[in-house]
Parts: structure tokens; C-alpha cells; sequence
């Protein structure tokens, strides 16, 4: 199921424990993404999981394993397959006249 929520969402732990499989692309860092953003928030409750989707993902025609949240203007998601809806998201953001939803 698509969602959207208001906070703020990274790449979660969970895929950089099977950084084995998907190779070194989702462990780039000493510490994991979500650890990083979770240091910077003054309240934990404002991070977003999102719902677990290994072997899952959007695509160009639907957003149904998808997971974007936005706050103001900012935008964020977690992965490879949640960029066609931070894609969408950041289109209605700049020309919200031209933008579709899915």
C-alpha cells in the first residue's frame, strides 16, 4: 500500500543487513542511515519505518509498495523503489498544476 506520512524516513536497517546480497551499494557508511538521522532528531516518534517491502518495490505506473513522507518541503523515502513517488511528490511540489496523481 502506497503511503505517505508527515516526519522523516532514510534508508532503513534492516536493508543494510542484507547488503550481502544486494551488494556494497546500501552500506556506504561506518554507521547505518537510519542511525545517522536518528541522531539528528530531538524527538524519535518524528522517523518513519515505513512498512516492510523486501521484494517490493514502486514503479513508474503504481506506487503501491511505496513509502514517501513529507513534511513542508522537505521529501524523503528510503530506497531505489520509492523514488517514482518521491519523483511525484517533488513534481507536485514544483508545478503543482501540472502534476497527476497516480
Amino acid at each position: 500500500v502506497s503511503t505517505q506520512s508527515t516526519g522523516i524516513t532514510t534508508l532503513p536497517k534492516y536493508f543494510e543487513g542484507v547488503s550481502g546480497v544486494l551488494g556494497s551499494a546500501y552500506n556506504v557508511f561506518n554507521e547505518s542511515c537510519e542511525d545517522i538521522v536518528r541522531a539528528f532528531l530531538a524527538d524519535q516518534d518524528y522517523f518513519e519505518d515505513g512498512p516492510v517491502c523486501l521484494g517490493s518495490k514502486g514503479s513508474l505506473y503504481s506506487d503501491e509498495h511505496s513509502f514517501c513522507c513529507e513534511d513542508g518541503n522537505l521529501l524523503t523515502a528510503r530506497w531505489l523503489g520509492d523514488t517514482f513517488l518521491l519523483a511525484r511528490k517533488l513534481i507536485q511540489k514544483i508545478l503543482p498544476s501540472q502534476a497527476t496523481d497516480s
